[in-house]
């Protein structure tokens, strides 16, 4: 797992950001793909990218 903390300045003062990644490498090398957990705000946002190997 990755994860990274972001500060920066907004309207609103100080903001953190929050960042967590898990990768995985999967089917023999030819697929990619990233599950993130970000957070800020007091807000959640979770998703999943999905990488193929271009032949």
């Amino acid at each position: 797992m990755i994860a990274s903390t972001t500060t920066f300045n907004s309207g609103n003062g100080q903001e953190d950001m929050t960042a967590n990644e898990t990768w995985k490498v999967e089917n023999e090398g030819q697929n990619l793909s990233f599950f993130f957990t970000n957070k800020m705000s007091g807000n959640e946002i979770t998703g999943t990218y999905y990488y193929d190997k271009v032949k």
